[in-house]
């Protein structure tokens, strides 16, 4: 009887642990070195992740406009010692304007070619990283946004000064991006440069998107707090954060930059419902824009007029000086 009840206890915690480490390296360990920045002198377009999303034809479409304009490679060193590489897209003529944005999970800078087109046409500079562990960015292992924020504020100290005094910050993320950029408005380090922010399906914390997906594509899947706790420690012993401390929750409580919150009734990938806990934490001025029908991260494509109007409107209120 006591051999079984210890065989029956070994293969939970086996299979415990097999979960666990599963969900660990499919959500937070960089699976692949290779670039998907589109690289118009080779036309390898099938370096971009494949699908006919619009999401995904869209960044295939933005990549190539991306790395076809004159882009200034930049480099910094991350806090922990990364290296970190970025390109900034400079203004048609001088401007005083900056947009910062910001890629999701599993993409890379180039990816969001159509959010910097964007901004780039309303006569902003552009500069996009690809964050650690991404693209051209070294790193093992994601941070949800909690070991990014870090990442951010040596960005802005790096690329602020290449400006005249006067510069002003528009930061821009989606998804995981979002995550990062609601992150860092709470850094004490946060440069004054930064007017406003914007936010585009980003979630509260890491554990609850986690859940959010196992409870959505693994419904037979038992004990999935444990799993994900679990994996929340082996990723402390790794990557050195738990997934409740990748929270844009208690950042926003500390922030005073104004946000401008997106989200689309239909985002299966990171729940509706998390925005309004967002919205509700910020204690900066801020605005909710709400895009009916829209999935994970394509708002912009639901309606792009709108969405630019409502993006670049918000922005103009703390441009101005």
């Amino acid at each position: 009887m006591k051999t079984a009840i210890f065989i029956a206890a070994g293969a939970f915690v086996f299979c415990l642990f097999a979960a666990s480490f599963y969900l660990h390296r499919y959500a937070l360990v960089r699976y692949s070195r290779r670039d998907w920045n589109y690289d118009p002198a080779t036309d390898e377009r099938e370096m971009t992740p494949s699908g006919n999303s619009p999401l995904r034809i869209a960044a295939l479409e933005g990549n190539i406009w991306w790395n076809k304009q004159p882009l200034e490679r930049l480099e910094v060193q991350s806090r922990d010692g990364l290296r970190l590489v970025g390109h900034l897209l400079r203004a048609k003529t001088p401007s005083d304007r900056l947009a910062f944005v910001i890629h999701g999970h599993r993409c890379v800078s180039g990816e969001m070619g159509f959010i910097a087109r964007m901004y780039y046409e309303h006569g902003y500079n552009v500069f996009m990283p690809d964050q650690r562990a991404h693209g051209k960015s070294a790193g093992r292992y994601i941070g949800m946004g909690y070991l990014e924020k870090g990442d951010m504020i040596r960005w802005l100290d790096r690329v602020i000064p290449l400006f005249p005094p006067g510069l002003k910050v528009v930061l821009h993320g989606i998804s995981m991006g979002a995550a990062t950029v609601m992150m860092t408005v709470g850094e004490p380090g946060l440069p004054g440069n930064v007017r406003c922010a914007v936010e585009d399906c980003g979630y509260t914390d890491a554990y609850g998107s986690f859940l959010f997906h196992m409870q959505l594509d693994m419904k037979a899947v038992p004990f999935k707090k444990l799993i994900i706790s679990t994996a929340s420690l082996i990723n402390r012993l790794t990557g050195g954060y738990g997934f409740k401390q990748a929270s844009a929750v208690e950042p926003l409580r500390r922030s005073r930059t104004p946000m401008l919150f997106i989200h689309g009734t239909h985002d299966l990938v990171v729940p509706f419902e998390m925005m309004r806990e967002l919205y509700d934490a910020c204690a900066a001025p801020k605005k909710m824009f709400i895009v009916e029908n829209a999935a994970h991260g394509v708002c912009y494509f639901e309606n792009r007029e709108l969405y630019e109007k409502t993006v670049l409107d918000f922005a103009e209120d703390y441009m101005r000086d």
